[in-house]
This record gives structure tokens, C-alpha cells and sequence, in this order.
């Protein structure tokens, strides 16, 4: 999988206005929204490999922040490489 998880959803999580289909597109199109938070300073990552299916690697993160401060920039960082996208 080359995404987040199905149910959660980056633009909310951020707290960004709700995008058109066509700035979602334009949006995936430069970037999955998982390199959001991989990319995002303010965020922590863990990486867990498997091999659920043989010679089919798959890699799991789990994201995290160490307190309220690095949550807000987190959201404020995402909703940033958002604008830069969609201004362009």
C-alpha cells in the first residue's frame, strides 16, 4: 500500500477546507498523502516490514507527535504543502 489508511483522512486531520476532486487530484498527483507525514517535520514515524504474502514485502508505519506543540505544527506543516501545491 502506498497510502494511508482507508477512514482516515489527512485534509480533516489538518484541519484544511474541503477540497474539490479536481485540488484532490492535483494534490495525489504530486505526492501520496502518506509523504505528508513521513516528509513532515513535527511528525515521528516507526517502521514495521512483513511478508504477508511470500515474495509481497509490505511496510507499516505508525506516526506520532511528543506533545500538543509538535501536533499543532504537524497539522499547520500539512495544510502548507498543501497551499504550495495547489497555488502552483
Amino acid at each position: 500500500m502506498n497510502d494511508l489508511d482507508i477512514g482516515f483522512d489527512l485534509v480533516k486531520w489538518s484541519n484544511y477546507r474541503e477540497l474539490n476532486e479536481d485540488e484532490h487530484d492535483k494534490i495525489i498527483g504530486k505526492q501520496f498523502y502518506i509523504y505528508f507525514l513521513i516528509d513532515n517535520p513535527h511528525v515521528y514515524h516507526d517502521v514495521e516490514e512483513s511478508e504477508d504474502i511470500p515474495s509481497m514485502s509490505d511496510t507499516y508505519f505508525t506516526f506520532f507527535v511528543f506533545d500538543e506543540k509538535e501536533l499543532i505544527e504537524a497539522k499547520k506543516y500539512v495544510r502548507n504543502e498543501f497551499d504550495k501545491i495547489l497555488s502552483n
